[in-house]
């Protein structure tokens, strides 16, 4: 698991990269302006605010800016406000000397223009957000200030858009990678592949669907079950309850259940019947657990869903 780091740190990598697609130095003092509690509430809202516009929610964008303006503390703006470093990075982006209302106009103006491509951009920093790559969502910031204010600039010229995105790492789309999963897992069990149980997930919960799946397949394949069982906590608790309902009734999830033969079990026969597998053939889970780690690596989400049915009954079948 990687180590936990602070929301100063996590703003400080933010800002770096902010700084970084300028061509500045990385800033030292503007942290300085910054305590803890007031640091991760500012990195939380930047997660927020890229969600937001990726879900093209402007009601909750308004609110959460709110939220977040109404808290920031008096402090942190006035040290801000005298900040050199802050003074570069405006003059750098063209934006030095423009009152705040021409700055904001110029902002409203440029997402109402160019809506999709700004969701685009927001789906982009919100993936790097997830991934804790708080350096390239400070990136996507700068792309997106360069792409608002470049064309005031004579220095500058306006760069395209799609040559922007080519700068960061562009996001997968998680129902598609979601969806490869599920149809490798239907097809083992002679099933088609499903239409429906992808229906229950946007983007977000089923990012959060993968990143669980990818979670237990490699604490199985390092024999980490205490932090198995945690993570299945978290999942459990992250996934929306709409979400819940929705799988839980989706009948082609039912017909591939009964298929995988879930139907005849209980918990506790589950529970021996992979301890068992896990006694009997330790050498073959681990060796199947890595494969469908590699594959989850490489983006190959159909035969990790593959591998994933013939692990499933193999153990129910207590024979690899």
């Amino acid at each position: 698991m990687p180590t936990q780091i602070t929301g100063k740190q996590k703003l400080q990598e933010f800002f770096n990269g902010l700084w970084e697609f300028a061509n500045l130095t990385d800033p030292t003092q503007m942290i300085n302006c910054f305590d803890e509690p007031t640091a991760n509430n500012t990195i939380t809202y930047i997660g927020q605010q890229l969600l937001d516009v990726e879900e093209s929610n402007r009601d909750a964008l308004i609110q959460d800016t709110k939220n977040f303006v109404s808290t920031f503390p008096a402090a942190t703006s006035k040290c801000m406000v005298g900040d050199s470093e802050l003074s570069q990075l405006a003059s750098a982006y063209n934006i030095t000397n423009q009152p705040y209302a021409q700055v904001l106009a110029e902002i409203v103006k440029f997402i109402t223009g160019n809506l999709q491509n700004v969701q685009q951009m927001a789906s982009s920093g919100y993936f790097n957000y997830r991934q804790g790559m708080y350096t390239q969502v400070g990136n996507v910031y700068g792309q997106f200030l360069q792409q608002v204010f470049s064309s005031s600039s004579k220095s500058k010229s306006r760069l395209d858009f799609s040559e922007l995105l080519n700068k960061v790492e562009a996001p997968r789309d998680a129902k598609s990678d979601l969806q490869n999963l599920m149809n490798g897992i239907f097809q083992d069990v002679q099933l088609p592949d499903p239409t429906t149980p992808i229906n229950c997930f946007n983007q977000t919960t089923a990012q959060i669907t993968l990143d669980f799946f990818a979670s237990i397949i490699s604490d199985i394949a390092s024999n980490n079950y205490p932090q198995l069982v945690r993570e299945y906590e978290v999942y459990r608790n992250a996934l929306p309850q709409n979400v819940t309902n929705c799988i839980e009734t989706d009948q082609q999830l039912d017909a591939a259940y009964d298929a995988y033969g879930f139907d005849s079990q209980t918990p506790v026969s589950l529970l021996q019947a992979y301890a068992k597998y896990y006694v009997v053939h330790h050498a073959n889970l681990l060796n199947t657990t890595n494969t469908i780690d590699s594959d989850i690596s490489d983006d190959d989400y159909f035969q990790a869903g593959v591998l994933s049915g013939n692990l499933v009954l193999a153990i129910l079948s207590g024979s690899p």
